[in-house]
């Protein structure tokens, strides 16, 4: 399936594109009902992505819409900034945290968000590794809420905040680059971690027992450029979780697909 399409991902025209390229490429990534469609994918209770924001180069993000359906979009607690002609991965917009002002972006009493220790999240971004960086955080940091972090020494890690780590990995993450990352957990029984599209960690929870409340990014700190993310209330299956991971890869240039 060719995720390089000419038309907007979502639109019609975009899976009327995508099912005419699987007929011809006999692709094998292509699902037996037809191309994958995102929006299919159960759980989903937040998805940004920069490119469609319309702010000037440079300017704060004020706001940043949730493309999931559920309405949980993130305004600022302090206003982190939009680039799309500066500072891009892959050509495409960032939406940049710094640590040292405190930016953040934050939904109070998301639409759908739960307790359950099963989730997934998905996203690419580049980390300069000056800080550790809370990437997102489902519930109040420090109240035993599902957050993720790369640390300042490029360690990828699901994190009980205000407790202990759930799971982690030491990606070798260079200082600037980009990556893509995929974790997604099936309740007390295993945490998958995946590093541009690879899968390097498989193992059971060390704790457990998350609280709901608020989600945010860039909660307690961050220093990151985020191209897009998306969170699902659920552990996404194995099948979908490879669609993501290469619809991802083809826009940022993170993962090789067919």
């Amino acid at each position: 399936m060719d995720l390089n399409s000419p038309y907007e991902f979502g639109t019609d025209e975009y899976y009327k594109n995508q099912f005419i390229t699987c007929l011809i490429n006999r692709s094998s990534v292509c699902a037996s009902t037809g191309p994958f469609d995102l929006n299919q994918v159960p759980g989903r209770r937040l998805w940004i992505r920069a490119e469609g924001l319309t702010f000037t180069n440079g300017t704060a993000v004020t706001n940043w819409t949730d493309l999931s359906g559920n309405g949980n979009d993130l305004v600022p607690g302090v206003a982190p900034t939009f680039y799309s002609a500066t500072n891009t991965i892959n050509g495409k917009p960032v939406v940049r945290f710094q640590y040292g002002p405190g930016n953040n972006l934050l939904k109070t009493s998301p639409v759908g968000v739960s307790a359950s220790d099963s989730g997934s999240i998905f996203f690419v971004a580049r980390v300069p590794l000056t800080v550790n960086s809370n990437v997102i955080t489902i519930g109040t940091t420090g109240g035993g809420g599902r957050e993720v972090q790369i640390t300042g020494g490029g360690i990828v890690a699901l994190n009980k905040s205000g407790s202990s780590s759930v799971a982690t990995y030491n990606s070798g993450w260079v200082a600037n680059s980009v990556h893509q990352v995929s974790i997604l957990q099936n309740g007390a029984t295993n945490v998958v971690i995946k590093f541009d599209g690879v899968q390097v960690v498989s193992t059971v929870p060390a704790v457990t027992g998350y609280a709901a409340g608020n989600l945010g990014i860039g909660i307690g700190g961050a220093e990151l450029d985020l191209a897009e993310l998306l969170y699902f209330d659920n552990r996404v299956s194995d099948e979908n979780t490879a669609n993501i991971d290469c619809y991802l890869g083809k826009r940022y240039g993170t993962v090789n697909c067919p």
